[in-house]
């Protein structure tokens, strides 16, 4: 336009060259319509160089335009490269996502916040609002949010996930279990083909048990897979043992209280375990890991330790784990170190509860019955009955727990099954059960209900059948007088449905939603304390208890009748003759079933001991 603009007043004015250029640029750069010039042909050559102009900058405009708003439309959807290093990647929707970042953002508090990338398929804004809508509390991290594909390698690469210090693969719901896995497993495969550092720790949230030795022979780098369902499952059996512990687990694994961590203490070399057990002030030290990486959880009193052991340890967060044993501590409880014996006798053993025959009623179906129902065959004795009440098909519901005993090649031996078919809230239904000589009654979110819907069941069953229990015939005639009423355990997916089970005066519920992001935040935080979850659920692990201090101020002398209370010193002390770990008490004034007060943070300060308090402790397994 420059060019053609100087050429036509050159030739049409006589102007020179230079000032014909000069011209023609003003006309384009701040068009007048040629009226800085005198001469009507000049004045013509004005007009078409300065529509030339504006059409010019019209389209430059329009380019810049379209340029600044793709850019931010990039943005917005999540389409930009990551820069970061040493962050958190997660890769995967799931219902437990917002839980689960909240959990890792209260974790990394303590040390100045932290930094998570997520990579969904679902689009930025979207899960931006559901981030919202959850209320999740980032507090001091930072959330990046990035749209695309978990195995592809160029959204992987954008997310600068070889920079990463953790990856967690959450499950794709939705799917069946066979399914979600095969999906899992091809995102390992992704993310081992682009040859991370070995440093670099991996999560996966695997689906069945089976498949855990497949994901952890094709990872090249370390690798934590944590079965969530069968865990939720099991844990609902061990708290339906016993009344409260539903609380106690609830207390544990969480970032909102006291939690397990793994953690090299200084001077431990020479102590033994009982020395260990008093050394700390804001911690409770409940084991070791050996170098080789294994883990010791409650071993003999006796155990002398060679200083290069990681301590197992419940502490409220990071910043409250000791640096080195506290000599202070050690000297204030000497006198009660020395009234522990090295080993525990088999007098000082508590005496233990043997299987009995049960009936137990689970109401719903869903793809964690057969870790429930194996955690159950190993509670109950032979000749116990399991009856099942779902609205699913009875042929399905058997064939699905035909093909759970097949995947474990464990088939249960000390029960018989029953099956029963009707909606999940039906009176007359639920009336034909044997609620009256149930000892336990669980209630699974049944799988083939919405979420809404299967609240709405939960609480409507739980109303039938405290209603059914209370109308019912007389114990005295059914032939269980003097029955305490079965526990009921309700399995719930949202916080909602748990206010309402704590108005209806139900405390053992299991949200499974909440439990199982916790746990993936804790091994996120802590890889080595999958192997603490795993000794929990064990045959020959560990388990919670809740006692009376009655049974065991036997064997430590101990005066409950004393004006001044008990210190936590003296509970774990007691505990501690008998081979069992104390974790906690129920708070001042709270009855047996809690709420609980774990890891006390004043061990020596003295609190007053009504009939209703309670221990809670860390035992071995019955066998």
């Amino acid at each position: 336009m420059l060019l053609l603009g100087a050429t036509l007043l050159c030739v049409l004015t006589d102007t020179t060259i230079s000032e014909s250029l000069w011209s023609a640029w003003i006309w384009i750069a701040a068009p007048d319509g040629g009226g800085s010039a005198n001469d009507p042909k000049a004045r013509f050559v004005g007009v078409v160089v300065s529509c030339g102009g504006m059409l010019i900058f019209a389209l430059l405009m329009q380019f810049i335009s379209t340029t600044v708003q793709d850019f931010l439309q990039s943005l917005r959807s999540g389409k930009g490269s990551v820069v970061e290093s040493n962050h958190m990647v997660i890769l995967g929707w799931s219902p437990i996502l917002p839980i689960l970042l909240g959990e890792l953002c209260d974790a990394a508090e303590s040390r100045g916040g932290a930094v998570f990338v997520l990579l969904t398929t679902i689009p930025k804004p979207e899960l931006e609002d559901m981030l919202q809508d959850h209320g999740v509390d980032f507090r001091n991290s930072t959330v990046v949010v990035r749209s695309g594909e978990e195995h592809c390698k160029d959204d992987l690469l954008k997310v600068a996930i070889e920079s990463a210090s953790k990856v967690v693969v959450l499950s794709r719901p939705g799917l069946s279990r066979d399914d979600s896995d095969s999906w899992s497993i091809n995102v390992l495969v992704s993310l081992c083909h682009l040859g991370f550092p070995p440093n670099v720790c991996r999560v996966f949230q695997c689906e069945l048990v089976r498949n855990q030795r497949l994901f952890k022979s094709l990872s090249n780098a370390p690798i934590e897979v944590i079965t969530t369902g069968d865990f939720v499952g099991a844990l609902m059996v061990q708290c339906s043992r016993q009344r409260g512990l539903a609380g106690v687990i609830n207390a544990i694994f969480g970032f909102d209280g006291d939690e397990f961590y793994i953690h090299p203490v200084q001077g431990t070399a020479g102590h033994s375990f009982r020395d260990l057990m008093f050394a700390f002030e804001e911690v409770v030290a409940c084991g070791y890991q050996t170098d080789d990486g294994a883990l010791q959880i409650l071993p003999p009193m006796d155990t002398v330790l060679q200083g290069n052991e990681n301590l197992i340890l419940l502490a409220e967060d990071a910043s409250t784990l000791p640096e080195s044993i506290s000599d202070q501590r050690l000297s204030a409880t000497s006198e009660l170190r020395n009234e522990i014996p090295t080993v525990c006798s088999k007098e000082h053993e508590l005496q233990q509860q043997g299987l009995q025959i049960e009936c137990i009623v689970i109401i719903g179906h869903n793809e964690s019955i057969g870790s429930v129902l194996l955690e159950i065959d190993g509670t109950v004795a032979p000749g116990s009955e399991v009856v099942m009440f779902s609205p699913q098909s009875e042929e399905s519901r058997e064939e699905f727990i035909e093909d759970a005993q097949r995947r474990r090649r464990q088939h249960f031996k000390n029960f018989t099954m029953s099956f029963q078919t009707g909606p999940m809230a039906a009176r007359f239904r639920l009336e034909a059960l044997p609620l009256q000589k149930a000892s336990r009654i669980f209630f699974l979110a049944d799988s083939a209900s919405s979420e809404s819907e299967v609240s709405a069941q939960t609480v409507a069953g739980i109303l039938q059948v405290q209603a059914i229990l209370e109308e019912g015939n007389n114990p005295e005639e059914c032939g269980v007088a003097d029955r305490l009423p079965p526990v009921i355990i309700p399995q719930i997916l949202d916080q909602a449905t748990e206010k309402s089970c704590t108005h209806l005066k139900v405390q053992d519920y299991i949200n499974s939603t909440e439990l199982a992001a916790r746990l993936l935040a804790v091994v996120s935080e802590s890889p080595d304390v999958s192997g603490i979850i795993n000794r929990i659920v064990a045959e020959d692990g560990c388990d919670f208890i809740i006692r009376r201090l009655d049974e065991y101020a036997a064997l430590g002398g101990i005066d409950l009748s004393g004006e001044g209370g008990i210190t936590f010193d003296e509970v774990a002390a007691v505990a501690a003759v008998a081979g069992e770990v104390a974790l906690g008490w129920s708070e001042v004034g709270a009855g047996s079933l809690g709420p609980w007060e774990m890891n006390p943070k004043e061990k020596a300060e003295r609190r007053p001991w009504d009939s209703d308090a309670r221990v809670v402790a860390l035992k071995h397994s019955q066998v």
